[in-house]
């Protein structure tokens, strides 16, 4: 999300900057389109932002990348190589780069974009080859929450495990249904 705001605020500096998403940045930030200037942009960032708001503005940059722009790809492109560069960092700390492990991902901009998912498995698989990526549609809460429940005594894991995933699933979908 900030990466797409810098691009749209650089877009008026001439024809190499220029993006097709500078408008849709102006209207989810600004609330309208009328004053395209970087300035504006510069003032909403200087503002305190959740991290949720400013990250949201991602779906921007999947739609103009999806459209055909190069700049947005590279977004996306660029995100997906500075987590897999700190991926490739706790792997070297845990020194797991060759064994199998599973590299679950989950959140908004795996779920949301292939090109970052399929760029982020080849950058991590080049450094950690025996990595199986799988893709989650869970919320990252439902693996944190599991974590711990393999440890806990006298309690069926896998009962609890598909209990949690179904559940979530489940809310998931109502939620999806009342439009949220």
């Amino acid at each position: 999300g900030l990466n797409t705001i810098r691009a749209a605020a650089q877009s008026g500096w001439g024809p190499r900057h220029k993006v097709s998403f500078t408008r849709d940045i102006f209207r989810a930030c600004l609330g309208s389109d009328h004053d395209l200037r970087g300035r504006s942009l510069v003032r909403y960032l200087l503002q305190t932002r959740d991290r949720s708001e400013v990250a949201d503005l991602a779906r921007i940059t999947f739609a103009a990348a999806r459209r055909g722009d190069n700049a947005a790809r590279q977004i996306i492109l660029d995100a997906a190589v500075r987590l897999a560069e700190t991926v490739r960092d706790a792997v070297a700390q845990l020194k797991v780069g060759n064994r199998a492990c599973a590299l679950i991902g989950t959140g908004g901009i795996i779920a949301n974009s292939n090109l970052y998912w399929r760029h982020f498995c080849r950058r991590v698989l080049s450094f950690a080859p025996k990595f199986r990526p799988i893709r989650s549609d869970l919320p990252p809460a439902v693996g944190v929450t599991l974590m711990p429940m393999r440890d806990m005594p006298d309690l069926d894991y896998e009962a609890a495990r598909a209990t949690l995933i179904e559940s979530t699933r489940a809310m998931l979908k109502a939620r999806a249904c009342r439009g949220r």
